[in-house]
């Protein structure tokens, strides 16, 4: 039993980790939307002689949340059978009635190049949805 154990370690090798595979220290899902939100809020305002009132924020950042959603339901047209997959063999088993958890888990995937503009990485948000509405 010990020598399977050490042959199977001493094959396994480690695939090194290119640039654009290499996850981001703190960039997660939540960070990311986050700075979706920032960024594209607070850098219009630079182009502006006068900075616009509340309403006028509010309505910006909307607009913004509206963009970023909009990216999400694209990703899910897209990924449809994806997500139906992901749901059945990971979500609904892993978290079920633990749904706050599986919420956690998606917002705290972190993040690399690679996966930042991969459309089964927002995808994964609707399958989590699902937990709640799996209509």
């Amino acid at each position: 039993l010990i020598i399977i154990i050490m042959t199977t370690i001493q094959t396994k090798k480690k695939t090194p980790q290119s640039f654009w595979t290499t996850p981001i220290p703190g960039l997660t899902i939540l960070t990311a939307m986050a700075l979706w939100l920032i960024v594209t809020t607070v850098v219009p305002l630079v182009f502006v002689e006068q900075v616009p009132n509340a309403l006028g924020l509010s309505l910006l950042f909307f607009n913004n949340l509206n963009i970023l959603i909009s990216a999400c339901e694209i990703a899910l047209g897209w990924n449809i059978t994806f997500v139906r997959r992901d749901y059945a063999a990971h979500r609904r088993p892993r978290y079920g009635t633990a749904r706050w958890r599986g919420v956690a888990a998606y917002l705290t995937t972190p993040l690399s190049l690679s996966t930042l503009g991969h459309g089964e990485t927002w995808a994964v948000m609707w399958s989590t949805y699902a937990l709640w509405d799996p209509s």
